[in-house]
């Protein structure tokens, strides 16, 4: 449309900018306008929705063995994800050993998987060695990884928030198993039993 610009009252007797839609009739406040403009780009953005799942090979370790954590990063479109990054920092209790991306760059000292482009429907993954370092029976560790950067607007999550109810992180959690020595043993009517000193359970 083509707009006309004059100076008039507004609705609550000030003075206040008007535009004219030409042809239609119609007198907008200046701000609505702005308004209507910024809805108009954003709606014009591309959008993209990323999703990040995230799990381990063993989830009750002993000290000094290895595990595996694997990331995997999925862009459910429409638009390609451009300047994907996602943090996957290993917490204390594990150390790192190595590290190998489908696609992208990780940097074990900053934890930070640099995945770049992620096409429409596309996926990519990170597999993560760690010895476990933990000496405490029982200890819970939990590793998250997070979209931290992304170019284009997720309508249902945002980087870098740590909200654990966005679709952009996820984690995996492990808890350090008792040596097979140290297993308690119950005895009862059909036998011996093993119980598992973390749960308490048979």
């Amino acid at each position: 449309h083509e707009f006309g610009h004059s100076l008039g009252l507004d609705h609550d007797g000030g003075f206040g900018n008007l535009m004219r839609a030409g042809g239609t009739g119609t007198t907008l406040r200046f701000d609505q306008i702005i308004i209507m403009q910024a809805a108009a780009r954003a709606r014009a953005l591309p959008v993209v929705d990323i999703s990040v799942q995230k799990v381990v090979n063993n989830p009750t370790p002993n000290e000094n063995h290895s595990i595996v954590y694997s990331v995997r990063v999925n862009n459910s479109g429409p638009a390609t994800a451009t300047g994907v990054k996602v943090s996957d920092a290993l917490p204390a209790g594990v150390t790192f050993v190595s590290a190998g991306a489908s696609q992208g760059t990780y940097n074990s000292q900053t934890g930070v998987w640099d995945l770049g482009s992620l096409a429409s429907t596309a996926s990519a993954t990170l597999a993560t060695t760690a010895r476990v370092t933990q000496r405490t029976p029982c200890a819970r560790i939990t590793n998250t990884a997070q979209v931290i950067a992304s170019d284009l607007q997720d309508p249902d999550s945002r980087p870098a928030n740590n909200d654990p109810n966005e679709d952009d992180q996820g984690s995996a959690d492990i808890t350090i198993a008792f040596a097979d020595l140290l297993y308690g043993v119950e005895s009862n009517t059909d036998g011996l039993s093993i119980i598992d000193p973390c749960s308490g359970q048979v």
